[in-house]
């Protein structure tokens, strides 16, 4: 509408223009509609510009079109338009979200071959596909560059790293960017710390766990259940379930109900522990599925752990204590 009122009041659309309605359709991935605006442009005489580039290449990532946006980010270069770390970014950021790495490395390569200096937002995008891809070396070794030419990280670059090192489940590499976050006044989010105590879950760090648990709370940012039940298997690994029931109570005061997979690190550290604690974990086993939480996999091997086989088995028999599609004994039973 707002183009054909510029029309009929005569005025001739600019590259400006065009590129605005581009960019309008390329936002909601709206790759066909584009490009027909496009051709329009084309037709009219005018040429587009980086802008118009960009917005295609967008489009084409958002709907998981790679071919698109290479064929976008070659039109971008026959036009002599290649040069602009805008439309690079953005082929950059299209191979990350159909998490493709090494395309998306190449696509960084090709940037420094041409002279183009790659933002802080293509390196988050690149540091991001790593991420997604597990892959630590290439996330840490892309952080290390953009620091080398002197770019200041953003959240989502440290985000992005500390995902990498905690998939990779390496606890102090994580921690390491944490505190470089931190140094930078670049605040946490929950996914960041999320992310790094389920590694020290994964590593069996209580320690780290605990250290990382109180340094986002004195942040200001509240633990969710995720949070709580990742220190708490940190904690249940070593058989501490005296901790892990303190943990519990300041969970539940603070207004986040048991679920399952706080009930697995309790069944977790009552059968850990040197002495194990039969009893305790039948009762938070039935008190928990009285509440509603569901016991899953993880849950029943633990409580077959903690109360022994004859009394498992006596509990699966009594039916009433798991959901219907859980009330068989498992084959591993």
């Amino acid at each position: 509408r707002w183009f054909l009122r510029l029309t009929d009041d005569g005025q001739t659309p600019d590259e400006v223009s065009y590129a605005t309605m581009i960019y309008a359709h390329a936002k909601h991935g709206a790759t066909e509609q584009a490009e027909k605006w496009l051709q329009h442009m084309l037709k009219a005489g005018v040429q587009p510009n980086v802008v118009t580039y960009n917005s295609l290449i967008v489009a084409c990532a958002r709907n998981g079109d790679i071919v698109g946006a290479e064929k976008w980010a070659y039109a971008a270069e026959d036009a002599d338009l290649s040069a602009r770390v805008g439309n690079h970014t953005a082929s950059v950021d299209a191979r990350a979200k159909l998490d493709d790495e090494s395309l998306a490395g190449k696509q960084m390569e090709k940037m420094c071959q041409m002279k183009v200096k790659p933002s802080v937002v293509t390196y988050s995008s690149m540091i991001g596909a790593c991420a997604k891809a597990g892959d630590r070396i290439r996330a840490e070794w892309w952080h290390k560059r953009m620091l080398e030419r002197g770019l200041q990280p953003n959240g989502h670059t440290f985000s992005s790293v500390i995902t990498a090192c905690a998939k990779a489940g390496d606890v102090v590499a994580a921690s390491r960017y944490l505190d470089d976050m931190q140094r930078a006044q670049i605040p946490a989010d929950v996914v960041v710390y999320g992310s790094i105590l389920n590694a020290c879950a994964k590593a069996r760090d209580a320690d780290r766990a605990k250290k990382i648990f109180e340094q986002m709370q004195s942040s200001g940012i509240q633990p969710n259940a995720f949070h709580y039940a990742a220190l708490a298997q940190s904690l249940a690994h070593t058989g501490n379930w005296i901790e892990v029931e303190n943990l519990q109570r300041t969970m539940i005061n603070s207004g986040i109900p048991l679920d399952e997979h706080f009930l697995y690190a309790l069944l977790l550290a009552y059968s850990r522990n040197r002495t194990r604690q039969p009893q305790r974990a039948e009762a938070a086993f039935l008190d928990a599925r009285a509440k509603g939480v569901r016991a899953n996999k993880h849950v029943l091997t633990f409580l077959r752990k903690a109360v022994g086989m004859v009394r498992y088995k006596e509990l699966m028999a009594a039916g009433d204590v798991l959901p219907q599609q859980m009330t068989q004994t498992p084959k591993w039973a």
